[in-house]
């Protein structure tokens, strides 16, 4: 394994890699004692013109390599690279929407990385390698060189991970966080911003279905919603790797976005990602530019969302007064945990109407009187789902 290490930081570290820019496919393969670099059989290149700049090469990360039998354990590198004149960046509406990631073995577009260039800020690296291999998870976010399960692509979408580990070059790579207890600046931002990128280039419903799951995920992990995100760094950090800064983390982004708006939101991302790139940060580092980037106080949405276990699960009881053509609403909120401070949405549609109301939820019981043109025939409550956490709603027999 020495000499695999060797050969791997000599392929990587020496002129030998920019002889070779467009190197696509190499095979890593054991020989008795000798393990050695067979030489490419294959090449490969993405464009990564649409993205702004780019910085320093790195080596590969060559402890998570498996080598055995050649013919088994083929490890296939397929390089993005600069090429030409960086141009003018492409903004997220550009992208069109018909295109999608495949399996990694025939990712060939630049779009995935362009696209954050564009949200985010500049690519980090001068390159980025996306390498199959036999390795224990399905993706790693080596920076500039991204490991992947060699199943991808055998009967095996990738589609959301390869977005999610190419998302990690500027969230966890690029920008680290500074204990293992912020894990989620790391897995809960590549976990959204690959929601982020399907939402821009498939649409809206896209991004809903992929926080959906997301939020699935966290619900059926009881044992990991008992707990808060950041929380004292565990004996094994491999307990780190659950729904809390995966999935909930990518939740406390979109309630994020959702509070304070787009433009503040996005505004603050890029500023988070400028004062900190290839530097480390803590959870109160995202909080600041954030207040700073919306204007807001966010003490207690991170202090809520970040240090606080659970969700919020919501009831609405919408009984309609027609003597006072209004709408009673019994807000509730059932889970097991103190009450939860959030903004919920709900519309209302009937004969010649469809309004849309946002109502400050701070208590487990909450009432509330909308003054209406006429009874509603339907009640929708968080259409967009931008609550964390389970939602139902009744309607009651009116009162006269």
């Amino acid at each position: 394994m020495r000499r695999l290490a060797a050969a791997l930081l000599l392929l990587a570290l020496t002129g030998r890699a920019a002889e070779h820019p467009f190197d696509g496919l190499v095979t890593l393969a054991a020989d008795g004692a000798e393990h050695h670099v067979v030489p490419v059989v294959h090449e490969k290149e993405i464009d990564l013109a649409g993205c702004q700049r780019v910085g320093p090469v790195l080596g590969v990360v060559v402890d998570v390599v498996e080598v055995g039998d050649a013919e088994r354990h083929d490890v296939q590198v397929h390089l993005i690279r600069t090429a030409g004149d960086p141009g003018a960046r492409p903004r997220p509406s550009r992208l069109r929407a018909d295109r999608r990631v495949q399996a990694v073995e025939e990712t060939s577009r630049s779009d995935v990385p362009a696209f954050f260039d564009s949200l985010v800020g500049p690519f980090p690296y001068e390159k980025l390698a996306l390498v199959q291999s036999t390795t224990r998870y399905g993706g790693m976010e080596n920076a500039s060189a991204i490991f992947f399960t060699e199943r991808l692509g055998d009967g095996q979408r990738g589609d959301g991970l390869v977005v999610h580990e190419i998302a990690h070059q500027w969230f966890g790579d690029a920008v680290t966080e500074r204990g293992w207890a912020h894990l989620w600046l790391s897995e809960g931002f590549a976990t959204y911003f690959a929601s982020l990128f399907f939402e821009f280039v498939d649409g809206e419903a896209a991004a809903r279905r992929s926080l959906a799951e997301s939020e699935d995920r966290l619900m059926d992990s009881f044992e990991d919603a008992q707990r808060p995100i950041i929380e004292q760094e565990p004996a094994d950090l491999f307990q780190l790797l659950n729904a809390n800064n995966y999935q909930k983390g990518a939740w406390v982004l979109h309630m994020l976005r959702k509070l304070i708006g787009d433009d503040a939101f996005f505004d603050g991302v890029r500023r988070y990602y400028a004062e900190f790139v290839h530097g480390t940060a803590l959870s109160s580092d995202f909080q600041r530019v954030m207040e700073r980037s919306s204007g807001k106080d966010l003490g207690w949405f991170f202090e809520q969302w970040l240090r606080r276990p659970g969700y919020p699960e919501v009831e609405v009881r919408a009984v309609w007064d027609n003597a006072a053509r209004a709408l009673e609403l019994g807000i509730k909120q059932s889970q097991p945990w103190p009450a939860f401070r959030f903004p919920l949405r709900i519309d209302v549609e009937g004969h010649g109407f469809s309004l849309t109301r946002t109502f400050w939820v701070e208590e487990l019981e909450s009432r509330f009187a909308w003054s209406l043109p006429g009874r509603p025939d339907a009640v929708i409550v968080d259409p967009e789902n931008g609550l964390l956490g389970p939602t139902k709603v009744e309607m009651e027999t009116d009162v006269e």
